[in-house]
């Protein structure tokens, strides 16, 4: 499968194994076979450039200041959502929810079927109001907040300029906070119940790691040549990582 499109550019893209989903700059998303890398459906809208979130048989993306869900089968609109603010990051679907943070500094939490708002939360706001946090610790103004939501099922992870917030997914209440002295892009999480790690790329210090147990985090630094760019990708107790000269890093 070899599919061109005129303004690709630097796309992210996601796969049910039957469809592979590709937004691009020029505000199109398309659906291909994986089978013949033909177009099934396309969605033309703004300009879409963060991953695809899949789950509950949809294709939930941001457009502009709305979350937009689509049935991943044929592209068919399900629901549609008005947000306050532009959706900065990609959305996260997981146990019937749809997660995802706007240019407001608000994390969002809507019913993945329905697109029903379920509850949102000032993250800045929240972050000040820990004991932890020393004001004014995070300087989140400008659209610095994009990292991209992760979650274990119970938990919902954000990273922040100087740490790590931990909110519960159900109601979003504050779990945690985890300061520390790097901005952590799209943290991972790997593990469960007591054994929780999250993992995240900083800009100068290659991958870094956080053994969360009572609400406390431990740094493991494991450095790189060049700056990373981008979450890690996971597997088999490998990492993989890109950097800012277009390198690729595999990392124990």
């Amino acid at each position: 499968m070899d599919e061109r499109f005129g303004q690709g550019g630097r796309t992210a893209v996601a796969t049910d194994g039957e469809r592979v989903y590709v937004p691009t700059y020029d505000g199109v998303c398309r659906a291909l076979s994986v089978e013949t890398g033909e177009t099934v459906w396309r969605l033309t809208g703004e300009r879409h450039k963060k991953t695809p979130a899949l789950g509950e048989g949809l294709v939930v993306l941001g457009d502009g200041e709305d979350v937009v869900a689509l049935d991943a089968e044929c592209g068919t609109e399900q629901w549609r959502t008005a947000l306050n603010g532009h959706v900065q990051t990609p959305a996260v679907v997981d146990d019937g929810r749809a997660y995802l943070i706007t240019r407001s500094e608000r994390q969002w939490c809507l019913d993945a079927t329905s697109g029903e708002i379920l509850w949102q939360i000032d993250i800045g706001e929240t972050i000040r109001e820990h004991p932890d946090s020393t004001d004014p610790l995070i300087p989140l103004g400008g659209g610095l907040l994009d990292s991209k939501p992760v979650t274990d099922g119970e938990s919902l992870f954000v990273g922040v300029y100087e740490g790590i917030v931990e909110l519960d997914a159900v109601d979003g209440r504050l779990v945690g906070y985890h300061p520390l002295d790097q901005r952590v892009t799209a943290p991972l999480v790997i593990g469960a119940d007591g054994d929780r790690r999250v993992y995240g790329s900083v800009s100068n210090n290659g991958l870094i790691e956080y053994h969360l147990a009572s609400n406390t985090a431990v740094q493991r630094r494991s450095t790189t040549v060049e700056r990373l760019n981008t979450v890690p990708a996971y597997a088999d107790g490998v990492f993989y990582v890109t950097t800012d000269v277009d390198g690729i890093f595999a990392v124990t």
